[in-house]
């Protein structure tokens, strides 16, 4: 059973035609575009709960990172993906 869902998975990967054009600017390119998906994702979800007052906004960060659940894996998404944008750029 295991060898049969190899043997698909890897024809099925196999099967589709590639342009030789491609190399790796587009694989380059293909992650940039995701990564600036994820920071605009993780950016409104970290917007929707932060507070701008100057006495509350580390308390709003804090309470997004105890709080809400899987607060603290959107916040190191955001922030390393601004790292990854820059490095692929």
């Amino acid at each position: 059973m295991k060898l049969y869902f190899v043997l698909l998975m890897k024809s099925h990967f196999q099967s589709y035609p590639c342009p030789l054009q491609i190399n790796s600017f587009w694989n380059l390119g293909f992650l940039l575009g995701i990564t600036i998906i994820l920071q605009i994702i993780t950016g409104i979800f970290l917007g929707l709960h932060y507070t701008s007052d100057l006495n509350s906004a580390y308390s709003s960060l804090f309470f997004f990172i105890r709080e809400i659940y899987y607060g603290w894996c959107l916040r190191l998404l955001h922030s390393s993906g601004a790292s990854f944008v820059f490095l692929f750029l």
